[in-house]
């Protein structure tokens, strides 16, 4: 008996490693089978849409994402350069205000009431001509604002002094009369000033704001 025994025993353990084999063997196709179509798997998950969670009826909704504020405009790009100097053509009553050569603002201007000709002593009712600076500025002026030409320069007092005069000064580049009546604005339709170069408000209020101090002012007749 015991033969016979020893070989039941066999064929069971033949029939049990076969059976492993084979599971083993399937195991091992599906696994492959599975890894080969890891890369497609993971295409589709990631060009998949979003899943949002819809709240509940009644629940609060998420608070929204808050949009960023449009960032503040470069008011400087659109802003008018300042002028590096001032033209007057004293025959056209043109006042131009440029800068590196190039024309950036004109306005009309009134003169002296003897518009033509060199300013030669104080009181001919002259606009001089010449190069000049605006060296000072007064925002209390009489007629609205007003900034100060430099005249007399060193021509000027050589040439009121061979005529033993006065040359004169207080020359401005200013606005209208703060008091002014009836017969005030008639005047400022022609050459009214002392010897000034005068603007409307509007104009002169430009003029200040684009105008600093130390300007190069060239009158022309």
């Amino acid at each position: 008996m015991a033969p016979q025994i020893c070989s039941s025993r066999r064929r069971n353990t033949d029939r049990n490693t076969v059976s492993f084999a084979y599971r083993s063997s399937q195991c091992a196709l599906a696994l492959g089978i599975a890894l080969g179509a890891l890369p497609t798997i993971t295409s589709a998950i990631a060009a998949a849409p979003a899943i949002v969670p819809t709240p509940a009826p009644g629940a609060a909704a998420p608070p929204a994402q808050a949009t960023p504020a449009p960032a503040a405009p470069d008011w400087e790009k659109y802003a008018t350069a300042k002028a590096d100097s001032i033209v007057v053509y004293k025959s056209a009553r043109l006042l131009q205000l440029r800068r590196h050569g190039q024309v950036i603002r004109s306005y009309h201007v009134a003169l002296g009431r003897q518009p033509i000709g060199q300013k030669m002593e104080e009181g001919d009712g002259k606009t001089p001509e010449g190069s000049y600076i605006i060296d000072r500025r007064n925002g209390d002026s009489e007629y609205h604002l007003a900034l100060h030409v430099s005249y007399p320069g060193e021509s000027d007092l050589q040439r009121a002094a061979a005529r033993h005069v006065s040359a004169g000064g207080a020359i401005m580049i200013h606005g209208e009369p703060n008091v002014l009546n009836d017969e005030g604005k008639k005047r400022l339709f022609k050459d009214w000033t002392a010897g000034c170069i005068a603007l409307n408000n509007r104009d002169i209020d430009e003029v200040w704001r684009l105008v600093d101090d130390g300007v190069s002012v060239d009158i022309y007749p």
